[in-house]
């Protein structure tokens, strides 16, 4: 025998025959049941719950979800509505809820009937909205860019307002002829006679951008503007201020109403012209009824301010920062605690707020002098404790010169 036969002869002998290969295939073809608990076996057991759940899941998914078919017979799509309930916030002494509504440029036909009416081409749609609240409750709807226009008619006041105050209780202390509802509305007449001069149109321009500025309606590069070119008027604006103060005294926003009267007595202050002062006095206050929010602050600020010829200088300073500053709100509320009750200044003189006890000192030195014994022994002690609780000493001195007006 050669080699070449014992090969083969070694190869068939190593070959496994046909029963031993059926053998093996047969074993190694197990039941599916045996499969899966060898893997079970080998995979961990939480591994294993997550995909017996997600397979449970899915079987009761198809079984009870109805089929899906849109328009043209295939998969459509799920639509979904939902309604919302309009529901009115009930607040107490706060004023009726907000009705806001975007500002819109007046067409060619307005302007066409502003000029056969005499009445400015930059008149504006303005917004009614609720008086200014003691709460958290602050409406944002200012449009943005482009000068802005605020004519008002004082019968109905103008409710704009840019942040809640938490001296309102202080600010609308004379305040009860409130609106009963808040109702979004045009207002096209001007409480004031629009001027001829078209220099006295563009200073009322300039007073009416900052008055949109300071209630939010004009923002950004616009905005900065406006206040810029306010800081910037000097006396020959002060018919235009003026007129400004008397639109804002239909505005439930206390800002507009301080920051124009600072600006107004500092620039009196600055002027040599007697005449200005004379305007100023007879003027204030023309032709807004009782019932605006702010017309007894006119009034006080006509009576006891701007016909001071004696303010003191602490006095004088402080009014002069103020307009200044932008402190709108602390004139506003000296000029809204000017005739409040001695038991009114006590509280606030006695209420731990350095802001707040200053209005009340400017407001009992600038005021109507206190004849009455008893209250002007209420508001010494007051003035006492005030002192002894500041740390601020030109506060003390304001409470001294208002200590010395009482005796």
């Amino acid at each position: 025998m050669n080699e070449r036969d014992q090969a083969i002869d070694e190869r068939v002998r190593l070959q496994p025959s046909a029963q031993e290969v059926l053998s093996r295939e047969l074993r190694r073809q197990r039941s599916w049941r045996s499969r899966l608990l060898s893997c079970r076996e080998e995979m961990p057991s939480w591994l294993v719950s997550l995909v017996l759940h997600l397979v449970f899941f899915l079987m009761i998914t198809a079984v009870a979800a109805p089929p899906l078919t849109g328009p043209r017979g295939g998969a459509g799509r799920i639509s979904l509505e939902a309604a919302f309930s309009s529901a009115e916030e009930t607040r107490e002494a706060t004023g009726p809820v907000v009705s806001v509504r975007p500002v819109e440029a007046p067409d060619s036909e307005t302007l066409e009937q502003a000029e056969t009416t005499g009445l400015p081409k930059h008149v504006a749609n303005t917004p009614v909205q609720a008086p200014r609240p003691t709460a958290e409750v602050q409406p944002n709807g200012s449009p943005s860019g482009g000068s802005a226009s605020l004519e008002t008619t004082g019968r109905t006041p103008t409710m704009i307002y840019k942040k809640p105050s938490k001296y309102a209780g202080y600010l609308n202390r004379l305040n009860t002829n409130r609106p009963a509802g808040a109702q979004t509305m045009q207002v096209l007449k001007p409480i004031t006679e629009v001027p001829l001069d078209p220099e006295q149109r563009r200073l009322d321009q300039v007073v009416d951008d900052f008055i949109a500025f300071d209630v939010g309606q004009l923002s950004g590069a616009a905005g900065r503007t406006a206040q810029r070119r306010f800081s910037l008027l000097g006396p020959e604006a002060i018919p235009a201020l003026v007129r400004g103060l008397n639109k804002s005294a239909s505005i439930h926003a206390s800002c507009p109403v301080g920051m124009i009267a600072g600006k107004l007595m500092t620039t009196l202050r600055l002027s040599s012209d007697p005449s200005l002062r004379d305007y100023a006095l007879a003027n204030v206050g023309m032709g807004v009824p009782e019932s605006a929010p702010h017309y007894h602050r006119l009034q006080a600020l006509r009576k006891n301010w701007l016909g001071a010829n004696d303010m003191p200088q602490p006095v004088s300073a402080l009014v002069e920062r103020i307009g200044m500053s932008g402190e709108g709100e602390l004139l506003e509320l000296t000029l809204a605690l000017t005739d409040a009750p001695a038991e009114t200044l006590a509280a606030a003189l006695r209420s731990h707020d350095d802001y707040l006890a200053s209005a009340a000192i400017l407001a009992i030195i600038q005021g109507e002098r206190i004849r009455d014994p008893q209250q002007q022994s209420t508001l010494r002690r007051a003035l006492a404790y005030f002192c002894q609780n500041t740390t601020k000493r030109s506060l003390r001195s304001l409470a001294d010169d208002a200590d010395r007006r009482l005796r």
